[in-house]
């Protein structure tokens, strides 16, 4: 059930503000943001991730994963 509701916080922060990194699902109670984006993908959700190269608030190069809902629709399985 809390995996479900995670799951489902997720799609709605997506379809919101149109991705998701890691940080972003901790700010809204999901620690484990990127296990649970797995988990969509494994239920057929056209979910596409995207490297980001920026600079953190103290100056340090850091790259993280920018995560996007490519498409709404779950894909179809054979």
């Amino acid at each position: 059930m809390l995996k479900t509701k995670q799951k489902q916080k997720i799609l709605n922060y997506m379809r919101e503000h149109g991705s998701i990194t890691k940080y972003e699902g901790f700010e809204i109670g999901i620690t484990k943001a990127d296990t649970r984006i797995s988990e969509l993908i494994a239920d057929g959700y056209d979910i596409r991730k995207v490297w980001v190269d920026d600079v953190n608030r103290d100056g340090d190069r850091v790259r993280y994963k920018r995560y996007y809902l490519a498409s709404d629709s779950i894909k179809a399985t054979a």
